[in-house]
C-alpha cells in the first residue's frame, strides 16, 4: 500500500510570516508530501515549496472577513477567529487549483508534529479532521472522505458568516467540530 497523497499548506499574511512558513515546511518530512507557502504578493520560496499567491485575482473574501473582525471588535491580525477563516479560505482556493489529495495539512507549527503524526492520522480518519493540541494548532483534513468538501464548505461559512465569532469558548477545533456536527445531519 502506498503512502497517501499529502498536501502541506504554510499560510502567510505577509512576508515575514512566508518565511516563517517556508522555515515550517521545510522542516517537516512526510512521506509523498507536496509543500505550498501561501503569499500575498511575489514570493520565492526556493525549494523548500511551491508558491502560491492568494491575492491572485483580487479576492473579495479576505477584505470581507477582515470587515467581519472589525465588526466584532477585533484586532484582524491578532484575532484566531479571523486567521482560522482566512486559513480555510486559503485552503479552498488552494484545492480549487490542486485537486487528487488524499490529506490536507495545515502547517502552523511543526514542533512535535513527527510525535503526533500517527495519532492525527488516526483522528483525522475516523472524523474528517484533526486539529493537534500541541504544535499551535496544525489543521489535518482527510480529503479521501467524500464528506470532505461539506465540510470544508459549512466551516467556511462560519467564517463567511461571521458566526465564528458568536463560539464560546472558541477554538479551531471546535468550530470544525459544529461544521462536521452540521454536515453529519444533513448526510
Amino acid at each position: 500500500m502506498s503512502d497517501p497523497k499529502l498536501l502541506i499548506l504554510g499560510p502567510a499574511l505577509d512576508p515575514q510570516e512566508s518565511e516563517r512558513s517556508v522555515a515550517c515546511l521545510d522542516a517537516v518530512v512526510l512521506p509523498n508530501a507536496t509543500k505550498f507557502v501561501v503569499t500575498r504578493g511575489k514570493f520565492d520560496a526556493g525549494a523548500a515549496a511551491k508558491t502560491f499567491n492568494i491575492d491572485s485575482g483580487y479576492p473579495p473574501e479576505i477584505a470581507m472577513l477582515q470587515t467581519l473582525a472589525t465588526s466584532a471588535g477585533c484586532d484582524h491580525r491578532s484575532d484566531p477567529r479571523f486567521r482560522d477563516g482566512y486559513d480555510l479560505f486559503c485552503i479552498r482556493r488552494l484545492l480549487d487549483r490542486h485537486a487528487g489529495f488524499d490529506q490536507l495539512l495545515l502547517m502552523r507549527d511543526p514542533a512535535d508534529l513527527a510525535q503526533h503524526w500517527p495519532e492525527m492520522l488516526a483522528r483525522a480518519s475516523a472524523n474528517m479532521f484533526a486539529v493537534s493540541a500541541a504544535g499551535g494548532g496544525n489543521l489535518l483534513l482527510n480529503l479521501a472522505d467524500a464528506r470532505s468538501g461539506a465540510l470544508l464548505d459549512m466551516a467556511w461559512s462560519l467564517y463567511r458568516s461571521g458566526a465564528a465569532y458568536a463560539i464560546q469558548p472558541y477554538g479551531l477545533g471546535t468550530a470544525m467540530g459544529i461544521a462536521r456536527e452540521a454536515v453529519d445531519a444533513v448526510a
